[in-house]
């Protein structure tokens, strides 16, 4: 065996993409309250991202939610978008971001995912979503928190 020395990928780069090479570390704050009782498959809309090319931080994001009941899953994802590319319509992904999270009980200050990174392109921004599955949102139900992306 020898000793070895390698780059990564983004290091080879004669250009790197602004996401990863100094983009601004930026935090999105929502807070929703639930207003009467919601059907399974309910949904907030929680915050827009800025137009341009986003690097969601999943593992950075972090929330909070009341207890919802037996038997309640939470997803983030998004609405449809405009891709900033080519102008064509990304399709709404409730659970683009992180799908089934046990809601059952309230959660206090939990990362949304462990993924390190999810890259979006949008011409307009992006909304994010919450959605509730299996069974109904209870009145008055509150879901908190922050998604945190790298934009530049």
């Amino acid at each position: 065996m020898a000793v070895t020395v390698q780059n990564s990928a983004q290091l080879d780069l004669e250009r790197q993409d602004v996401r990863s090479d100094h983009g601004k570390f930026r935090l999105q704050y929502f807070k929703a309250t639930q207003d009467g009782v919601g059907d399974a498959t309910s949904s907030w809309n929680l915050c827009k991202l800025p137009p341009g090319n986003v690097r969601v931080l999943p593992g950075l994001s972090r929330y909070s939610i009341s207890a919802l009941g037996a038997a309640r899953t939470l997803d983030f994802g998004h609405l449809a978008y405009e891709n900033s590319v080519d102008g064509a319509l990304i399709a709404a992904d409730p659970d683009a971001f992180v799908a089934d999270i046990d809601a059952s009980s309230a959660i206090t200050g939990a990362a949304l995912d462990t993924a390190i990174k999810i890259d979006l392109y949008s011409r307009r921004g992006i909304t994010v979503t919450a959605q509730v599955n299996d069974a109904t949102i209870p009145d008055a139900a509150v879901l908190e928190g922050y998604i945190a992306y790298a934009y530049e």
